[in-house]
């Protein structure tokens, strides 16, 4: 018997001297070529359906994930105020309810879910991310640095 399970069996008649060759092999459970060969055409068929399946659960992800990278980086955030952690959480709640009732979206409602999720948070993470900002735990006398350009009104 080799590795294939193929057992190979070779038997000789002493008095005539004549001799037989039978294999047997182990197919049982196994595909035959022909099936191997359809599998394999129907993988071929099947990628760009399951490329964009995988596509799809990567945008739905990626919103899932942002939404409560957002919701834990806000709670855990000292700069916000109590109201803005709520709009956080108010934002965040409406993004996993749309996810939970649109299961079956696609990737580019996904995308588009998530783009308007984190235009809706920008005011809040601005707030977070800079330094004038209510709560801070930054002394009054250290200078203060705002994100954007600086505009002075010129009458």
């Amino acid at each position: 018997m080799d590795t294939n399970g193929i057992l190979n069996v070779k038997a000789v008649e002493k008095g005539t001297g004549k001799d037989s060759k039978i294999t047997i092999s182990n197919d049982k459970g196994r595909l035959s070529k022909e099936e191997i060969e359809h599998k394999v055409k129907e993988s071929e068929q099947f990628k760009e359906e399951d490329k964009r399946n995988r596509e799809t659960v990567d945008a739905k992800n990626s919103l899932e994930s942002n939404a409560y990278n957002m919701r834990d980086m806000a709670q855990s955030s000292n700069k916000l105020t109590e109201s803005d952690k709520a709009e956080v959480e108010r934002i965040v709640k409406d993004t996993t309810d749309w996810l939970d009732s649109h299961r079956s979206a696609t990737k580019e409602e996904f995308e588009t879910k998530q783009k308007d999720m984190l235009q809706s948070l920008q005011p809040v993470m601005s707030r977070m991310y800079g330094s004038e900002t209510p709560g801070s735990d930054m002394p009054d006398d250290q200078p203060k640095h705002t994100a954007g350009p600086h505009i002075e009104e010129v009458d």
